[in-house]
């Protein structure tokens, strides 16, 4: 499957790739929560600030309401009628129940505050000071609610934000972890790669070098893997069977030479031997010609010699004819007469 130092790398990078999403989906997950948590932290922020106005309404209200059972002003009066219809607006629109269930309690606290400067202005004051005790008991009840929606807000948005920054620490963490993990795996996944690759053209180049230093082309590679090294390696394999088949040819090839020149070189002896004698019989030839030419001189010499004596010869041979056939006629005479002699004696 990874036959190819290419997919390896390919197939390496996937494995880190993998890890990076698996991380970047728990870190979106995570973001998610925070969001979660950070949208849940507003929505009690939104009421804490919402109660904290409250709050500031209601001490307003009171002390509104507080003013006119001592001044017994009409503008404190009036102070203290908006101010409470504003409140009372605000409180039973709220979107918190339980401040919506505090609207009767704030209506209740109004009518004491009207009962109490009733009791003043009709200087009754045992009926006012009862009243009046009886309006600070419910606004101490009012905020006393007030304060504990305040805090318990406050918690949440306190064990918000530690979860919320818990939540971001895990986020850190794994971020690092990832970092970490991935130079890890990297460094990890380079040096197999760069010990795999190193390893197999070392054991390539080992074997170049005892081919070099020996001249031994039995020698082979070893084939290790089957990516593009080992396929160098078989076809540098390849190379070598080559080379050593193309050397036993030469060599094959180099003995019939050595073969052949060895037998011209004899039959180079022999021509030479023959060259010799033939030099030494055209030496004898030569000489021999001298000698013929000495003799054909002396024959030619002897020749004219010859012809001068056939010369004087003809002379003397006509002369000679002459007595020979003066010699024939006399012996042709005397034959006759031996016949005629003979015929007698008969």
């Amino acid at each position: 499957m990874f036959n190819t130092i290419r997919r390896k790398i390919l197939a390496s990078n996937g494995a880190l790739l993998i890890i990076l999403l698996l991380v970047l989906l728990f870190v979106l997950s995570q973001m998610n929560s925070n969001q979660g948590l950070l949208a849940e932290e507003e929505a009690n922020v939104a009421a804490l600030a919402e109660i904290e106005e409250i709050t500031t309404k209601f001490l307003e209200f009171r002390l509104s309401g507080t003013e006119f059972m001592i001044l017994l002003q009409n503008k404190s009066k009036e102070q203290r009628d908006s101010r409470y219809q504003e409140l009372y607006e605000i409180f039973s629109s709220s979107t918190h129940e339980a401040i919506r269930d505090m609207a009767n309690t704030l209506e209740l606290y109004y009518q004491q505050l009207q009962q109490t400067a009733t009791a003043f202005i009709n200087d009754d004051r045992m009926q006012g000071s009862r009243l009046l005790n009886e309006s600070i008991e419910t606004s101490s009840s009012i905020m006393a609610t007030l304060k504990a929606r305040i805090e318990e807000h406050i918690e949440e948005v306190n064990a918000i934000s530690e979860e919320v920054h818990a939540s971001n620490s895990s986020v850190s963490f794994s971020i690092y972890l990832l970092l970490v993990t991935m130079v890890v795996v990297g460094v990890g996944i380079s040096m197999f790669l760069a010990n795999m690759i190193s390893r197999a053209l070392v054991g390539l180049q080992t074997t170049v070098e005892r081919i070099e230093k020996e001249g031994d082309l039995n020698q082979h590679a070893d084939i290790q893997t089957n990516d593009e090294i080992g396929n160098l390696a078989a076809a540098f394999n390849r190379l070598v069977d080559n080379f050593r088949s193309i050397v036993s040819e030469v060599m094959l090839q180099s003995n019939q030479v050595a073969t052949a020149a060895e037998q011209l070189s004899a039959i180079t002896v022999q021509t030479s031997h023959g060259v010799q004698q033939q030099t030494d019989e055209i030496r004898m030839v030569a000489t021999a010609m001298d000698q013929m030419a000495a003799t054909v001189n002396e024959v030619a010499s002897n020749a004219e010699n010859a012809s001068s004596s056939a010369n004087e010869g003809n002379v003397e041979a006509n002369n000679g004819n002459q007595v020979v056939n003066a010699t024939i006629s006399a012996i042709s005479a005397l034959a006759t007469e031996v016949d005629s002699s003979a015929s007698v004696i008969e």
